[in-house]
């Protein structure tokens, strides 16, 4: 643990002062050490100073090591005037931009919305970022969730605690806003207290997730940065015409289950009581209510023939809920919440979305998420997102990338003959549902609910079947793939020996800190260790998805292609550009991979929007 030294605390108010900020910057750089970096932000509205396309900074911040830190204050106001002694945006950005862009490592918590607002500031980073929260959150590795500079900083530095709260005085008032001092105490603490958790973090991160950490999260924070900068141009008419016929087709399906059947067709209670009145076999919830979301309804949908009533009235509820989302979640948010750029007399639409780089499973998650992007009922929502005049799309998507994983993973002889045989057209669902004497899609239910730990119960409420049928389907398949069954089980010993589980690159998930084993025999612990279990398949496709964004966009900007990363999904990418055969070739060369003799096909589309059809 380090101890506490009060740093030496400086404001920045003129170019004078300025120097020997940047003397320190120039001198970091050339002998290789790291550069703490924090940007105050403010806007309009509380909420925009987090928002760098509404909000714009404050105040920035450095220190280059732990005994003394700066901060150039740049719009403080006090009774709307800006407060003297400050220098402007554009001499600061005229002095470190010779220094800053060319070369050096910039730290920071949560250093994404550093390098975004100082990104739309005109004010640029050389692109090699370490961020101290992505490297606590691979070091705890879900242990738990919090990783806030303030609340893990107290593992790592015996700091007093007053100066702890430094960090309240200037977040939970405005006053630092009308005060530069207040906000430079606080601000060169934050870039302090980062190079403190810098130094402690990075031996572990080269320990034991050099790799991982160095040749994927890092260099895909400044790329993430960038793609949600550039953002997605969105068809905004495409939105308002396809808006009226979804609201009429809402209010006629409500209509007709308010007059037929006298209920709100919005009201799952009401849903389910009618549809137990008529029979419809559908799924339980955990507590043992009828469960109507939409995995019960698709397979109640799944039994009936579709000129029968039954089929049509599943198919109206579902038709609603599907309309309800598209317009509620997409459709009237999205062009509200799209920034405005005025060009050729048109107005263009921007989607900006912001990545969430490492979640429990590694996997990314987005806000607005386009992801997971759907066509809801009649409504194809990714057909809104459309390129920029000139510019095309080009999606590469893994086929089936996570059975193979876990053929790799599990290295069982009957799935390493089927991929190993016929890499390209293997079909998974098939061959076990010939195994189980079922149908396909009831093939691939049973493939994916048996390797993340489904139970007998579990997998009779997906298939409709009994419990005794669904225990034969359970033999029948650990009989056929023998090698599965044994991972499953090396796996639930590892975790109750090490209490975690690693993806092929390293990252770690571990169980959780309040779950133990006394609890085996309770649902927690059983399903913490499906998590785990799951982790090993999805973490390792996660990783794999980051390293091939980055070596993508390296050969973009090698060959100097017009070509830009736009979005992901967990299993594929899509770039927009003007030259698609140079950016399928890449895609193909760095996407498609082999791993341990088990080749990872990828299917490449070039589209006029993010639509498959």
């Amino acid at each position: 643990m380090f101890f506490w030294k009060c740093p030496e605390y400086n404001i920045v108010t003129s170019e004078k002062e300025l120097e020997p900020l940047l003397f320190e910057l120039k001198d970091a750089i050339a002998n290789k050490l790291p550069i703490s970096i924090d940007v105050e932000t403010t806007g309009p509205f509380k909420k925009s100073g987090l928002d760098p396309y509404n909000g714009w900074l404050l105040g920035i911040s450095f220190c280059t090591s732990t005994d003394k830190g700066y901060y150039i204050p740049l719009a403080h106001t006090k009774n709307g005037k800006r407060i003297e002694n400050q220098l402007t945006l554009e001499t600061v950005r005229n002095n470190l931009n010779p220094i800053l862009s060319t070369n050096g490592l910039y730290i920071g918590h949560n250093i994404k919305f550093d390098y975004k607002f100082l990104l739309k500031s005109k004010i640029e980073l050389f692109p090699r970022c370490w961020c101290t929260n992505n490297a606590a959150k691979m070091v705890y590795g879900d242990k738990t969730k919090k990783t806030a500079l303030k609340t893990i900083i107290s593992n790592y530095v015996d700091i007093p605690h007053g100066i702890v709260k430094t960090f309240d005085s200037a977040t939970e008032d405005d006053t630092a806003e009308t005060n530069p001092i207040d906000m430079a105490v606080y601000a060169i603490n934050d870039v302090i207290f980062t190079y403190y958790l810098y130094k402690s973090l990075k031996p572990e991160i080269d320990k034991n997730y050099y790799k991982l950490f160095y040749e994927a999260e890092s260099p895909l924070l400044p790329l993430l940065a960038q793609i949600e900068i550039r953002g997605t141009e969105i068809d905004v008419d495409y939105y308002k015409n396809i808006k009226k016929p979804a609201e009429e087709q809402r209010k006629e399906l409500k209509k007709f289950f308010k007059s037929n059947f006298g209920i709100t067709a919005t009201s799952n209670p009401q849903v389910a009581k009618l549809f137990n009145s008529m029979k419809i076999p559908l799924l339980s919830t955990k507590s043992g209510a009828t469960s109507v979301g939409v995995e019960s309804l698709n397979k109640a949908l799944s039994k009936y023939n579709k000129e029968t009533n039954e089929y049509k009235l599943i198919s109206k509820i579902l038709d609603l809920r599907q309309i309800e989302k598209a317009l509620t979640s997409y459709v009237n948010k999205f062009p509200k919440i799209a920034e405005q750029i005025h060009k050729k007399d048109k107005i263009h639409y921007i989607l900006h979305t912001d990545f969430n780089q490492i979640i429990s499973s590694g996997r990314m998650s987005a806000s607005p998420s386009l992801q997971t992007l759907t066509r809801e009922g009649p409504i194809d929502i990714r057909k809104g997102f459309i390129p920029r005049e000139g510019y095309c799309f080009v999606e590469g998507d893994w086929s089936s990338n996570e059975y193979r994983l876990v053929t790799i993973v599990s290295k069982d002889p009957v799935l390493r003959e089927m991929y190993i045989n016929d890499p390209l057209g293997a079909d998974i669902h098939s061959l076990t549902a010939k195994e189980l004497g079922i149908e396909r899609q009831d093939g691939k239910t049973v493939n994916f609910a048996l390797i993340y730990g489904a139970t007998e119960y579990a997998i009779s409420t997906q298939l409709g079947c009994s419990k005794e049928e669904a225990k034969e389907f359970i033999k029948k398949y650990f009989n056929t793939y023998k090698g599965v069954a044994e991972w499953i089980t090396r796996e639930k010993n590892n975790i109750r020996k090490n209490r975690y589980t690693s993806t092929l690159f390293g990252r770690r998930r571990y169980l959780r800190e309040d779950v133990f084993y006394g609890m085996e025999k309770f649902w927690i612990y059983d399903a913490e260790v499906r998590a785990l279990i799951n982790h090993i398949i999805q973490g390792t496709a996660a990783d794999l998805l980051k390293f091939a964004m980055v070596n993508i966009s390296k050969k973009f900007a090698i060959q100097n292609l017009d070509a830009y990363i736009v979005t992901t999904s967990h299993d594929s990418i899509t770039s927009e550009n003007t030259q698609p055969k140079e950016v399928k070739q890449i895609m193909k060369e760095v996407m498609e991979v082999t791993i341990d003799g088990i080749f990872m096909p990828v299917d490449i589309e070039v589209r006029n929007s993010f639509s498959k059809e």
